[in-house]
């Protein structure tokens, strides 16, 4: 029930982001990721040390969209340099 609680937060958020951007609509895909056992001890241990400061429940879904927001212009430029 917490991470449903946490996931409608999370899309609320989002929306109103977007809502403040524009008339674009926001997507979710669900996705499996396949990690190593090193970083994904590393993410799970700060979305627990998180979700203890926030009140929350542990989500790696969450720590894995805010780093991907946080990287997103990077990626962008990353993909972009690609390209040419």
């Amino acid at each position: 029930m917490t991470h449903f609680l946490f996931a409608k937060l999370l899309i609320l958020n989002l929306a109103r982001k977007q809502a403040t951007v524009g008339a674009k609509e926001c997507t979710f895909r669900i996705t499996g990721l396949h990690l190593l056992e090193e970083p994904w001890i590393l993410l799970n241990r700060v979305a627990f040390e998180r979700a203890g400061t926030i009140g929350w429940q542990a989500s790696l879904f969450g720590l894995q969209s805010q780093l991907v927001e946080y990287q997103k212009s990077q990626l962008e430029k990353e993909l972009a340099s690609a390209s040419r």
